[in-house]
């Protein structure tokens, strides 16, 4: 995902959605060549977030989504958030539009 500018909420909520990265447009030549990298070695390349913006992400979300926010910032999977979690990919899915609406302000 590339973005126009960095944004904590942006960030979290592209981690929520799964996108393998993002990248602010102000830094395309550098950061864009290092996250194409990481994505290939890893498999997605992290966006940056700040602790501040970790912590006002949680606050709008349902207590309940809490754990699958810092469990997907950290890098889990889908598959093992659903196994640890005990759901299935449907109610995942769910919680993950519940979770982009929160964080996005829509309805």
């Amino acid at each position: 995902m590339r973005t126009a500018v960095h944004d904590d909420l942006v960030a979290v909520a592209a981690v929520v959605a799964g996108p393998s990265g993002e990248v602010p447009s102000g830094d395309v030549d550098r950061v864009l060549a290092e996250a194409v990298r990481a994505a290939a070695r890893m498999g997605r390349a992290r966006p940056r977030i700040t602790i501040d913006g970790l912590v006002e992400s949680a606050g709008k979300l349902h207590p309940d989504d809490v754990p699958i926010l810092g469990m997907l910032v950290h890098g889990t999977s889908p598959a093992d958030v659903i196994d640890v979690l005990k759901i299935d990919e449907r109610e995942l899915a769910g919680r993950r539009r519940r979770m982009l609406k929160a964080l996005l302000g829509s309805s």
